[in-house]
């Protein structure tokens, strides 16, 4: 029954459609490129260094095992950058993107960027594909899509093989510059050239087209994906389509993916009941978010504090502070620490009430304010509004 529902909330894509039709010059040309050209041959030199892993000497230990401390300043990477790219022989390449890659995950993409650029001009340098991949993610979290291009053609030209990761940066470049309609474009153009990719691949352009408003082309790409043995959906996949539906307004096309998801097995998570929860109060569905949580508890996954956050917001936007207290004593019983939005929520919900104005909750308002105030937390803009109105 899922299924047939789905039919009719996936449109099919239409041929002269502006958003999926064109495809760029300069983009098949890179295709064309990376699919026959003797660059990409996997005999290539620089790709038989990059499969094999040399023994490390003591200053690439010595830097590797500084990344994975996870403990590395910005002046001491410059440091150890600075002296491995002054030795010769060179330090392996592993070694330089074990201090890349850190960066990167220290957001120092500028950095990266600037230390890529002087490794290429670099004689006896040969990165690899890690090399490059990291180099288009900086400029991918740079907003700088146009560059990831530039980068693959560096790839192709070195004789590396790009992979699915390097796809991913790709569309995720143009997602991040709000450009749906190009990396709709270019994931068909990896679909249909053979190009490398994998279910993240896919969960990267539905993530992107949720986002956009796009959420029903995201089912098309969800069908293509259970029509392959290689691309089953998992939980993000789904998650993803039932939080855009969720945000259009859609909680009963998101109930027909959650249905379709359990009929194929994939088990949803916290994330995937709490979207649906949100989603449900928000629209007013009271008794299906309540069924939702029971149903939650039923397969072992306990409710977090944002989940309670969203029923005890609901609750009080409904009046029903009452409920909404219950709530918020079961999840303290819980071992879960309220935070600012769970009181701001309360507190709200306490003055908005007619006891209020009978003077019944006063105090208990002044209780949960001090509360938030030993704990070091603030209410709200909101709070403190209507708390100087009333």
């Amino acid at each position: 029954m899922a299924r047939k529902m789905m039919k009719m909330i996936s449109p099919s894509f239409p041929g002269n459609s502006a958003l999926f039709s064109f495809f760029d010059f300069q983009l098949c040309t890179i295709f064309f490129i990376a699919r026959y050209s003797s660059f990409a041959a996997v005999n290539d030199k620089h790709v038989k260094e990059g499969l094999s892993k040399p023994t490390p000497t003591h200053l690439e230990k010595l830097v590797i095992d500084k990344c994975k401390s996870r403990s590395l300043k910005l002046d001491e990477a410059l440091g150890f950058f600075n002296f491995m790219i002054s030795q010769r022989p060179l330090p392996s390449i592993w070694a330089f993107n074990h201090l890349l890659g850190a960066l990167a995950k220290m957001k120092h993409y500028s950095t990266v960027v600037s230390m890529c650029k002087q490794m290429m001009g670099c004689e006896g340098m040969h990165p690899d594909i890690a090399t490059m991949n990291i180099f288009m993610n900086c400029f991918c979290n740079l907003k700088q899509a146009d560059f990831c291009f530039s980068v693959l053609a560096l790839i192709l030209k070195l004789g590396l093989q790009p992979n699915s990761y390097s796809m991913n940066y790709l569309l995720l470049g143009r997602i991040n510059e709000g450009k749906i309609d190009e990396a709709m474009k270019l994931f068909w153009q990896i679909v249909q050239t053979g190009y490398p990719y994998n279910v993240y691949t896919c969960n990267v352009i539905i993530g992107g087209l949720c986002k956009s408003g796009y959420t029903r082309y995201a089912v098309k790409i969800l069908k293509k994906m259970n029509g392959s043995r290689s691309l089953e959906p998992n939980v993000v996949t789904y998650s993803v389509i039932i939080d855009g539906f969720c945000k259009e307004g859609s909680v009963d096309k998101s109930l027909i993916i959650f249905q379709d998801m359990l009929d194929r097995g994939v088990e949803p998570n916290i994330v995937t009941y709490t979207t649906l929860i949100q989603g449900l109060c928000g629209n007013g569905q009271w008794n299906e978010a309540k069924g939702l949580i029971a149903d939650m508890i039923n397969r072992g996954i306990s409710p977090n504090v944002y989940t309670f956050n969203t029923l005890i917001d609901s609750l009080c936007k409904e009046g029903k502070t009452g409920k909404a207290f219950e709530l918020l004593q079961l999840m303290t019983q819980k071992g879960l620490k309220p935070d600012v939005f769970t009181y701001s929520s309360i507190i709200r919900g306490f003055c908005q009430s007619s006891q209020w104005k009978e003077g019944k909750t006063k105090d208990e308002v002044s209780r949960y304010i001090e509360e938030m105030i030993q704990k070091g937390m603030i209410p709200d803009s909101v709070s403190v509004k209507m708390l100087k109105r009333i």
